[in-house]
């Protein structure tokens, strides 16, 4: 069990609330979500942005309290994580399918839907973060004090 995996469990004891609960409140079923608590690299890559939020929030943690990061005094909100891959494109004259491919994941619907970054998961924020140079836990946080209801 990975230290991310342990605090989200000792998270939702500390509430005393049932998986049936947080489940429920992040938009997951009841077995995804033992899933989060039980196998490794779930949280990272079987979660969606939007959900893991949710989750952080009904357990009144933040994102960096799950990944033991602390949390961040720049927050980047999505728009401005757009902005930024929008310069870099345009700085190192690339196209949308060279910076995919670099990343690893279709991205380009966030150009003109920033909202459709909630989408993603963790290891795809973590990817782009990285082509960009930029704290993903920024990102992260930034969508946790903004993300829509």
């Amino acid at each position: 069990m990975s230290d991310s995996q342990e605090r989200l469990k000792a998270a939702r004891r500390r509430l005393a609330k049932s998986a049936d609960e947080v489940a429920s409140a992040a938009g997951i079923s009841t077995p995804s979500y033992y899933d989060l608590e039980m196998v490794d690299g779930e949280i990272e890559s079987g979660l969606s942005l939007q959900a893991l939020v949710r989750l952080c929030s009904e357990l009144r943690i933040l994102p960096g309290d799950l990944f033991g990061s602390g949390t961040t005094r720049d927050k980047i909100s999505m728009e401005g994580l757009v902005v930024r891959i929008k310069k870099h494109l345009e700085e190192d004259q690339i196209g949308m399918s060279d910076f995919e491919a670099r990343v690893g994941f279709e991205i380009r619907r966030c150009l003109e839907d920033p909202l459709s970054i909630l989408e993603w998961d963790i290891e795809c924020l973590q990817s782009v973060c990285k082509e960009l140079s930029v704290n993903w836990m920024s990102v992260l946080e930034g969508m946790a004090t903004s993300e829509p209801g």
